[in-house]
């Protein structure tokens, strides 16, 4: 039983985290991205698109 709680309680805060991810994405303001540097380190670095919404919202494809 105190397994079945562990698990429930684990899958509860991954959920949160996952949410705020997403919510962080959906509302950063597109304006600031510069898409040609985005595009170009997702095909020069290989990185997932998981990657690249955590380094837009990290800043580093902001216009400078």
């Amino acid at each position: 039983m105190g397994t079945i709680i562990g698990l429930a309680i684990l899958g509860i805060i991954w959920w949160a985290c996952s949410s705020s991810f997403n919510s962080k994405v959906d509302n950063y303001p597109i304006s600031r991205v510069d898409t040609s540097k985005m595009v170009s380190d997702k095909v020069r670095n290989n990185l997932s698109d998981k990657q690249v919404q955590r380094n837009m919202i990290n800043g580093k494809y902001d216009k400078r």
